[in-house]
């Protein structure tokens, strides 16, 4: 579960050994928790069902045993996580009695986090409200009144091997060993160059579209693609416009002639693709647009319906596929600067068109993104969009699924 959490947040992904101190004849049923760190707590059970001391410190001995056991397995994948200043997201997969959440709870906070939240899909009443003092935010999905078992939440209930939770906090393989092609479209007589960037084991591919005066050179293209790479997406760069049509300024405009382009780009790389071990078909692909790209991106991203999976625009024009933005299904991503009022004010309106669309105002940027910080936020925001609407696409192994780059959270 704190997998699949960590994954949506691209967050960093580690574990905290706590195990509960089950009750005599019954090892189901918490009579407390104990913490790797040997932090032990108690319920009020331990009273009212008249529990020997011998019997709980034998508990206490067993389990520790097993924790520093795991412990010592699961390092050897990584090292725990610092947690100093961070926000810690503590996951579960459901809360009955509340006590071993309290209990890493409590082992987290004495690490000074900076914000603790606890999350979990199913917590019994009396756990919500055990746990409520013990963290910043509690995040529950359900709190049913009648809770007896956490498995009767789900549909599938299986154990989580140790080898599970070996591949799970394995560090992931580095995105170094990036293939570089380059590729000509060709449509009719003019011939567009482009570059293809396939990262080992790529996880999704954008193709660019530059804006009006640009190029596949675009310094603010290439620095936003080199940040996609970094994290594992395969990137294509390239001419929406052959050198002699790029001497006119007539074609920079005519946003169905360079939506037509952008449509034949992406089946080229469909079947450049095909052509890769494993069969790159399941690579899902995404438009990153500019300016006047922007409006190409749209329009082909309509045009192809499901085969792109998301878009981003950056400093985009909308307005001029505004016929088309009701027909686009994908996902889209308006990043406009605060200080590029004019383009703003058309994203806000174009906006209310799309079925999926999500407007982000970047502070202190205009329309370039030339100042400090502010096309780094771009790459950032890009990255989160694309890799988390990429991620149903993705055809890979559940042993493939958790090894993404890592984030500032820790889940």
């Amino acid at each position: 579960m704190a997998r699949i959490v960590a994954e949506q947040l691209d967050a960093d992904l580690d574990i905290l050994l706590v195990h509960k101190l089950g009750a005599p004849g019954n090892p189901e049923y918490a009579i407390g928790a104990v913490a790797e760190t040997g932090a032990v707590l108690r319920s009020e059970a331990v009273s009212a069902l008249g529990i020997s001391e011998d019997y709980i410190e034998q508990e206490i001995r067993a389990q520790l045993q097993v924790l520093q056991e795991r412990r010592k397995r699961y390092s050897a994948s990584r090292p725990r996580t610092a947690l100093t200043g961070r926000t810690v997201i503590i996951v579960d997969d459901g809360l009955a009695t509340g006590y071993t959440m309290l209990a890493a709870a409590r082992t987290i906070r004495a690490e000074k986090p900076g914000q603790l939240i606890i999350a979990s899909p199913v917590a019994s009443p009396s756990a919500a409200e055990l746990l409520s003092a013990e963290c910043d935010e509690a995040i529950y999905l359900h709190v049913p009144e009648d809770l007896y078992a956490i498995s009767q939440f789900y549909e599938e209930f299986p154990q989580v091997s140790d080898k599970e939770v070996e591949d799970m906090l394995r560090p992931p393989m580095p995105f170094t060993q990036s293939v570089v092609r380059e590729l000509v479209i060709v449509d009719g007589h003019a011939r567009m160059a482009g570059e293809l960037v396939l990262p080992a084991r790529p996880r999704g591919l954008v193709i660019f579209a530059h804006g009006s005066g640009s190029s596949r050179f675009s310094p603010r293209n290439i620095h936003v693609a080199a940040r996609l790479q970094a994290q594992g997406l395969g990137t294509f760069l390239f001419d929406l416009l052959s050198e002699y049509e790029a001497s006119s300024r007539s074609p920079v405009f005519d946003i169905e002639l360079l939506s037509q382009r952008l449509i034949l780009a992406t089946r080229t790389i469909e079947q450049e693709l095909k052509r890769e071990p494993g069969d790159g078909r399941g690579i899902a692909i995404g438009y990153f647009g500019a300016s006047t790209g922007a409006a190409a991106a749209l329009y082909a991203a309509a045009e192809l319906g499901e085969t792109i999976s998301a878009v981003v625009s950056r400093g985009g024009r909308p307005d001029l596929a505004l016929d088309r933005l009701s027909s686009v299904k994908a996902p889209t991503l308006l990043l406009v600067g605060n200080l590029d009022k004019q383009v703003l004010e058309l994203n806000r309106h174009a906006l209310l068109q799309l079925r999926k669309g999500q407007l982000t105002v970047i502070e202190g940027a205009t329309h370039l993104f030339e100042e400090p910080g502010t096309l780094d936020s771009v790459a950032d925001y890009a990255i989160t969009w694309f890799k988390h609407h990429f991620v149903s696409d993705w055809r890979i192994s559940h042993e493939e699924f958790g090894k993404k780059s890592r984030g500032k959270k820790v889940a």
